[in-house]
């Protein structure tokens, strides 16, 4: 999966993985380090630059998710 020249997914380019197979690559890898951890178990220096970008990018992407979970359930009470 290319993340571009710098190796870092950003939110604007997001939209053009969708429906690709790289986008389904890129999600497989996000849920097998939730439930797994890390792909080499020995820390973020074992990794890829661009497999902790992508981690960092779908972390972001979760807890800007469920912030806005949380406050669109606070407006509700």
């Amino acid at each position: 999966m290319n993340l571009g020249s710098h190796g870092i997914l950003k939110r604007k380019d997001v939209y053009g993985y969708l429906d690709t197979e790289g986008l389904n690559e890129a999600v497989l890898l996000w849920k097998d380090y939730k439930r797994f951890g890390l792909a080499h178990g020995r820390g973020p220096a074992d990794e890829t630059e661009e497999y902790i970008s992508l981690i960092r990018a779908f972390e972001d992407e979760y807890d800007e998710a469920v912030a806005e979970t949380r406050k669109e359930a606070g407006r509700k009470k």
